[in-house]
Formats: C-alpha cells, sequence, structure tokens
C-alpha cells in the first residue's frame, strides 16, 4: 500500500512540473498567418511591436503587441481570442 501511494505522489509531482507554462519571445514571421492578416485589416497603418508563444499542458496561443499599446491573444490556428489594452 505504501508503495502505491509514493508512486501516485510521485506521478503527480512529475505532471505537476511538466506542465509549467513555456511563454518564449518569436518573430513577428512565426505568428500564425491568419494572426498577421487579422491584425493588417483591422488595425491598418500599426505594427506589431513583439510577439509570444505560449504553451501550457497541450495547448498553445499567440499574444501579439501592438504599436498603439493593444495586446491580441489568438489561438493556435491564428483565430483570435482575446483583446486588451495595456
Amino acid at each position: 500500500m505504501k508503495k502505491t501511494t509514493y508512486l501516485i505522489a510521485a506521478l503527480t509531482a512529475v505532471l505537476m512540473l511538466s506542465s509549467c507554462d513555456d511563454e518564449k519571445t518569436i518573430s513577428v514571421e512565426q505568428l500564425p498567418a491568419p494572426a498577421k492578416a487579422f491584425i493588417e485589416k483591422n488595425y491598418p497603418g500599426t505594427s506589431i511591436m513583439f510577439a509570444k508563444r505560449e504553451t501550457e499542458w497541450f495547448v498553445t496561443e499567440y499574444k501579439a503587441t501592438l504599436d498603439n499599446g493593444l495586446e491580441v491573444k489568438f489561438d493556435s490556428d491564428g483565430a483570435p481570442l482575446d483583446i486588451d489594452r495595456d
């Protein structure tokens, strides 16, 4: 019984450590094409200051920060999820 409890505790610890967020700054070219097209269409005349890719578990999202202070979040396919102003 103790072995099973220790095994469950060890597996839980491994899963918790492996589920940490992975946030990485990427180049604008690495944003999905639909995300870049959305920004060009809806925010003409703005430029992307920087972009990030965030991975948590098996979900990847992208964030683009524009020079007008907007931060646009996209899903892994480049569809917009959220728009925030800094």
